[in-house]
């Protein structure tokens, strides 16, 4: 079970509620919890499956971290050399 509050109080308590009706182990701040990498930021969390991918590519022998063009690069390039040739 993932407890998630902004209130330490309350995930404490929650913590006390759950420990006197049942047998837990606290594993404390956790980075990833079921194949989900969880990364807090400034106004939340993100919740990312790219390592665990990764990982599994590295496995199969298909990782490649190279980069590459892709259509939405191309175009967004080609606007941008309109736009700095109209200047």
């Amino acid at each position: 079970m993932l407890i998630l509050d902004s209130n330490v109080h309350m995930i404490k308590s929650t913590k006390k509620i759950l420990t006197n009706k049942f047998d837990i182990k606290d594993l404390d701040v956790t980075d990833i919890i079921l194949g989900i990498k969880i990364s807090k930021i400034s106004n939340g969390l993100v919740l990312s499956q790219s390592h665990y991918v990764e990982k599994i590519l590295k496995n199969l022998s298909k990782y490649d971290n190279s980069t590459d063009k892709t259509l939405v690069f191309t175009y967004f390039w080609t606007l941008h050399k309109q736009k700095k040739n109209q200047k």
